[in-house]
């Protein structure tokens, strides 16, 4: 068991574990622990309640129900409003309260965008595939894409935008996930800056999107989606990458040719299907924190 899986539990007056994740959540099951109890991380500077903590979607989608207050003399409607504001301050003091934030017109406007962008995609790679001439022909039509400046620069243009609009609303949508269930192992400004930490871009935005994901509880149409969305993220870049490297600027002969331009229609079906599955989980992400926020 790694050090960031250890978990302890005040359970009876005692320090009990180290336990596993799994382990917590059949405590929870049994009965033996709940929401409220305080559990302790390597991660966590203090004993803090378990619903407080990154276990808090062991617990599911429902409300933490509150404690039962202690008994005690009644006070005086002056003494019960003196204790408000510290009540309050304390609560800010122990964890940054993240607003809640209205993503459904733009998370729209991002759907909109990738497919948009599917649909570009998908017209350059037929226009190739179309093109008169032959392979020869093909392959002129697939070089005319790649060097015109112009299209070039819109298409670098269109893909910032896409990219913008996406790390925003990720990171906004993670805002409201640390306000409605507590905190996760990716903060909403970890959702942005890990896509550009070297190596660590492998895996940590998959987990920020995963965190949304099963945070919000949402249903896609295939339960596929998360890892084929970052699958096909990561093929899209790597053959737009390895296309320099693979197939020389001049091919020598038709085969040649004829490879450099299936493999240009393969990198454009790539992308299209890419931003369509994105669209797809966007999509179904947002239906589900817009079913979580009505409650709030």
């Amino acid at each position: 068991m790694s050090e960031g899986e250890a978990w302890f539990c005040a359970i009876g007056g005692e320090q009990k574990g180290p336990f596993t994740r799994e382990q917590v959540q059949g405590l929870l099951a049994a009965g033996s622990i709940d929401a409220h109890t305080k559990v302790w991380s390597a991660d966590l500077a203090e004993w803090t309640s378990l619903y407080l903590t990154a276990l808090r979607p062991l617990l599911g989608d429902g409300p933490v129900i509150p404690p039962s207050l202690p008994v005690q003399e009644s006070k005086s409607p002056v003494e019960a409003q003196e204790n408000v504001q510290p009540a309050l301050t304390g609560a800010s003091e122990g964890a940054k309260v993240y607003p809640l934030r209205d993503n459904r017109v733009l998370s729209k406007a991002l759907c909109w965008l990738l497919w948009f962008y599917a649909a570009v995609s998908i017209f350059t790679g037929i226009r190739i595939l179309r093109a008169p001439g032959g392979i020869v022909g093909k392959y002129t039509t697939s070089k005319a894409f790649e060097n015109d400046s112009f299209l070039l620069a819109m298409a670098g243009i269109g893909l910032l935008i896409v990219a913008a609009v996406f790390l925003f609303w990720k990171y906004r949508s993670t805002e409201n996930l640390f306000r409605l269930r507590g905190p996760q192992t990716i903060t909403p400004a970890g959702a942005v800056y890990w896509y550009f930490v070297p190596v660590a871009f492998l895996w940590k935005p998959y987990e920020a999107m995963r965190n949304l994901y099963r945070g919000y509880g949402a249903q896609a149409s295939t339960s596929l989606v998360l890892p084929l969305w970052w699958l096909l993220f990561w093929a899209s870049n790597l053959a737009a990458v390895l296309s320099g490297a693979i197939f020389p600027e001049t091919p020598q002969t038709l085969s040649q040719a004829q490879a450099y331009v299936w493999w240009d229609v393969a990198s454009y079906a790539l992308e299209a299907i890419g931003s369509y599955v994105a669209a797809m989980l966007v999509s179904s992400i947002s239906q589900a924190e817009e079913k979580a926020l009505r409650p709030a």
